[in-house]
């Protein structure tokens, strides 16, 4: 997902408000904290990062056992023709509606994002949770994907309502 120069970008492929179905061309969801080169998505929109199709789900309630959280479902297909690292435990983000921006947990799911690589031409679908602190405001929460796997890559915002 490194980008060499602004055509390589990471682009949202299926543009769509949730309420009206559409979108304003080049309009975009906005989020405190966001920047200029961050791609920037609605929860279920998918984005192409250099032919590495990223989707996610809009945040649903996960399990609890250790605290409350909340997941989403990440599905990756890599149309890249070059294996496409993925990291469940460093990449993923959440910003909650008071601009707390917190990592990822290791509990919430039995089907939990890991660490590896995807084949070109693979697909593969994990869930990413997120520690809900002291409860599930509501309001505007952001899922950000910052990758570490390669030196210079773009982050990848997708905009909840909850």
């Amino acid at each position: 997902m490194s980008t060499g120069g602004d055509g390589d970008a990471p682009k949202v492929a299926s543009p769509a408000d949730p309420v009206s179905g559409t979108r304003e061309p080049g309009a975009r969801p906005a989020f405190p904290g966001a920047t200029a080169k961050d791609a920037v998505a609605q929860a279920g929109e998918t984005v192409d990062a250099e032919g590495l199709r990223i989707t996610t789900t809009g945040l649903v309630d996960g399990d609890d056992t250790l605290g409350p959280t909340l997941c989403t479902a990440v599905t990756y297909d890599n149309q890249s023709g070059r294996p496409a690292p993925f990291n469940g435990g460093f990449d993923w983000k959440s910003q909650s509606p008071n601009g707390a921006i917190l990592s990822n947990t290791f509990t919430g799911s039995d089907n939990l994002l890991r660490s590896g690589e995807l084949a070109p031409g693979g697909k593969m679908t994990a869930d990413v949770c997120f520690d809900a602190g002291q409860g599930k405001p509501p309001g505007q929460y952001v899922v950000l994907l910052d990758p570490t796997s390669r030196f210079g890559s773009d982050r990848i915002a997708w905009v909840n309502a909850r």
